[in-house]
């Protein structure tokens, strides 16, 4: 779940200036073949996302995956690779 805070105004917290990114926890059965963690699906924060055990990658959950939702790496290009790149 995703908690958002207002800051700076009046009678708000302070904006923090160096917040700690926090962990997630990932439980592996003794046989590798079952894994379960507590992190939520990125795209939309109300079901477990998928753990890719080969990668180590938390994946958007299977619903999101069906509407076109992944993580990818963008390939990014050259000055001029771009201007050959038709859009």
């Amino acid at each position: 779940m995703q908690h958002t805070h207002e800051c700076n105004g009046e009678g708000l917290l302070t904006y923090p200036l160096n917040v700690i990114p926090k962990d997630v926890n990932v439980w592996c059965h003794d046989s590798n073949m079952m894994m379960t963690h507590d992190y939520s699906c990125p795209a939309c924060r109300d079901a477990s996302a998928v753990l890719d055990g080969s990668t180590g990658l938390m994946q958007p959950c299977w619903g999101c995956q069906k509407k076109g939702y992944r993580l990818i790496k963008k390939k990014s290009l050259s000055w001029w690779q771009k201007l050959f790149v038709v859009k």
